[in-house]
């Protein structure tokens, strides 16, 4: 039995890669906006990270000088 070569079976490989060279594309342009995105974020979110900190540090120092203040009251 010999093999038949079909003559869409290149077609049809390269209607694969460029689907995959498609889907690359794609993705690179989604990464690229998610970097666009991000980097205005980036320092929003750390600031925000940092008020919390903070917030969270006064009220731990506020119960301990409630803490403290109560026994001498």
């Amino acid at each position: 039995m010999r093999k038949e070569i079909l003559p869409f079976r290149d077609a049809h490989s390269s209607v694969l890669s460029r689907l995959l060279d498609a889907a690359s594309e794609v993705m690179i342009m989604v990464v690229s906006d998610l970097i666009l995105i991000l980097i205005p974020l980036a320092p929003a979110v750390a600031f925000m990270l940092w008020v919390i900190y903070a917030l969270e540090k006064q009220i731990r120092r506020d119960r301990r000088r409630d803490a403290i203040a109560r026994p001498k009251g």
